[in-house]
């Protein structure tokens, strides 16, 4: 990997500055036959938008290139913009810059699936030696020997590929995100395939650690390790490529509010980026490879230090390997209705691991990605796209965990659900499950887990708040009667838990 280290240090020689990341914008050919122009599909041009400072780019068209320039511009306030740096690609349609024609989202969404889209460096982003933030630099001589150093990192990235084999790159990217799950479309345009989520670079880089790893494991028991002590040691250098994955790819963004880069399944969805930053991994900045390893090292130490050895055990939620009784708890975090699926969101990380640590788990590796079939979420594409069978699927299949969660429990022994959605649907398949698994609720919290910057989910009636559900196997056989039973409790329940939420502050899609 030296010649990609070493061009991402050219930046930096002489002037104290380290790149952090290079933003990108994917572009396409104005659809005006007599323009011809390259349009830039960027989704804004903030770079930093905090009240300690503004920077943004402003988009220069060149009509002699055709080719749209950047130029970084700072200012004290949003206002002192002489242009709107929230500009940019509105529901996949945007405007030429050259012509003014309009670009409309059908065109955007057939050049990106049947040519594939180009791509154009608006930015630089370096650290700043002489303070916090970070510093932009723009200009096409950035960009000099670019084709040169991706060709170059394609050619190597196909060696050791072919060298480690255990590929799943050309595997397509399943539907995630309710939206995917009740459709069946993946919403990437001109992304069909983990391969086309990372850039050649990027691969090259990813394949190199792999093979590094094979060959650590090797040398290792060359050297009178003991097999499992080499096999635990190559298993945690897999988890750290599986960890740099999250923000060296193609469907990273930038967050200007934070100016750090955003992990891909920070959406908890596979979700099209029309500019992204590729991490300098080798920069010394969140998400760089030195940073993921010392988090999974001092995970480790604190960890190892607590005399409590864990047990990791492959199996299905529903056919638990442990006899009646065993448990003096279970936590668990089930997956909430139709959100996204864990299944289809893991395998970008299962497509990395395969050729990395793949030959020290055959049995847990040997498909080309995760397996879907049995898991426990409301995906409509997945049963003949019906919203029926999905909420069948679900309740049944949550239903079936929960009683063998009842099995394994000992007796007064709590099960703690931590549960949250929006719509009255997603919690009756859960009660129902519950009900039907032979439990009853003992009490329901809510508990804020998100942080106010979340961003996963802008744009929604966003949840601050998950439910944590306590619940004991049920004792009693009887059912009250509805009427005079169950729904005067009902009342008094829900006002008494109303009036202190309230209290509390917690209001809207929380209460």
């Amino acid at each position: 990997m030296d010649f990609v280290k070493d061009r991402q240090l050219r930046l930096a020689s002489g002037s104290g500055l380290t790149p952090i990341a290079y933003l990108w914008t994917r572009t396409l050919v104005c659809p005006n036959p007599s323009c011809g122009g390259t349009v830039p599909l960027y989704r804004q041009t903030w770079l930093r938008n905090k009240s300690s400072g503004y920077v943004a780019l402003r988009p220069i068209p060149d009509q002699e290139t055709k080719q749209v320039r950047f130029e970084v511009v700072h200012a004290t306030s949003p206002s002192e913009f002489d242009f709107d740096p929230t500009a940019g690609i509105n529901n996949t349609s945007t405007s030429c810059l050259f012509c003014q024609t309009g670009v409309s989202a059908d065109y955007v969404r057939k050049y990106g699936d049947s040519r594939g889209y180009g791509q154009q460096l608006m930015c630089v982003i370096t650290n700043n030696p002489r303070g916090s933030g970070k510093l932009y630099i723009a200009g096409e001589e950035l960009l000099s020997g670019e084709d040169e150093r991706l060709a170059l990192a394609e050619e190597r990235a196909n060696t050791i590929e072919e060298e480690l084999g255990n590929s799943s790159l050309d595997e397509e990217i399943q539907p995630t995100g309710n939206a995917g799950l009740a459709t069946g479309k993946s919403y990437l345009y001109g992304i069909k395939t983990f391969r086309q989520a990372f850039n050649s670079r990027q691969r090259y880089v990813l394949l190199a650690m792999a093979k590094a790893i094979h060959a650590a494991h090797a040398e290792m028991v060359g050297a009178g390790v003991s097999e499992e002590a080499a096999k635990s040691v190559a298993t945690y250098l897999g988890l750290w490529v599986s960890r740099l994955i999250d923000r060296l790819n193609g469907l990273a963004r930038w967050d200007s509010s934070r100016e750090n880069i955003q992990g891909l399944t920070s959406l908890k969805r596979f979700a099209m980026m029309w500019d992204f930053p590729e991490v300098n991994i080798f920069g010394g900045a969140s998400g760089d490879a030195l940073g993921n390893l010392e988090y999974i090292t001092s995970f480790i130490e604190q960890e190892s230090s607590s005399g409590e050895p864990a047990i990791c055990q492959r199996a299905s939620a529903t056919e638990l390997p442990y006899p009646d009784d065993t448990f003096d708890a279970i936590i668990t975090d089930p997956p909430y209705y139709d959100n996204e699926s864990y299944a289809e969101l893991s395998d970008v990380n299962y497509v990395w691991l395969r050729p990395a640590i793949g030959f020290l788990y055959p049995e847990h590796f040997a498909s080309g990605l995760t397996p879907k079939r049995k898991e426990v979420v409301a995906a409509a594409y997945r049963l003949g796209g019906t919203k029926e069978e999905a909420y069948r699927h679900f309740e049944q299949g949550l239903a079936s965990a929960l009683r063998e969660a009842n099995r394994v429990l000992k007796p007064a022994a709590p099960l703690v659900m931590i549960y949250a959605h929006k719509t009255t649907v997603g919690w009756a398949t859960v009660v129902d499950a519950i009900r039907q698994s032979g439990f009853e609720i003992h009490e329901a919290w809510p508990i804020d887990m998100e942080s106010k910057a979340r961003v996963a989910h802008q744009g929604d009636a966003v949840l601050k708040s998950n439910i944590f559900l306590v619940a004991r196997k049920r004792q009693e056989s009887g059912v009250g009667d509805y009427e005079e039973t169950v729904l005067p409790e009902l009342r008094e329940i829900v006002r008494e838990r109303v009036d202190s939420l309230w209290r509390m502050g917690i209001a809207g899609a929380d209460l």
